[in-house]
């Protein structure tokens, strides 16, 4: 009965628990609420209920925000810890995720994950093996789980 109700709320202890490490760690290494913010708001968001075109938009849209945001944050405190050339002042997403590979911080692999990670959060198509909300449940996860691999990929 407990299974079904997680399955029912939405609850997963494993993505929890990793989105709580990805907030604790950018309010230990950054002191900054930025990133902490836009998970709360799409966790916020994804809460709300029902999800239609426009809710599934915004939350892929905060979703895709996250991802481009805490790799800025992320390559801003490894070029002030070490010799990296930092990213242009207004760089496009793609240089974003392409900086990490240039400067050795994720192979191909790993760049490629990131990049469709992006990439699923840009889709807004309408896809009839899941609902609305289960597509952004799965995006935003998934992307809790890119940003705990990149921190573990700094910090090692």
């Amino acid at each position: 009965m407990r299974i079904l109700e997680n399955e029912l709320s939405d609850v997963n202890p494993e993505i929890n628990t990793d989105r709580d490490r990805v907030i604790t760690f950018w309010e230990e290494v950054f002191g900054a609420q930025s990133i902490p913010n836009l998970i709360t708001q799409i966790e916020d968001l994804f809460n709300e209920g029902a999800f239609d075109d426009a809710k599934l938009a915004s939350c892929l849209g905060r979703v895709r925000v996250l991802l481009i945001e805490a790799l800025k944050e992320l390559s801003g405190k490894l070029v002030q810890s070490s010799q990296l050339t930092p990213l242009g002042k207004t760089p496009q997403d793609a240089d974003v995720i392409n900086w990490f590979k240039q400067v050795g911080i994720l192979d191909t692999k790993e760049k490629k994950l990131i990049r469709a990670m992006y990439d699923l959060c840009s889709d807004e198509s309408s896809h009839a093996a899941v609902s609305k909300r289960e597509y952004a449940r799965v995006a935003k996860n998934m992307t809790y789980e890119c940003l705990i691999m990149l921190i573990g990929l700094i910090s090692s």
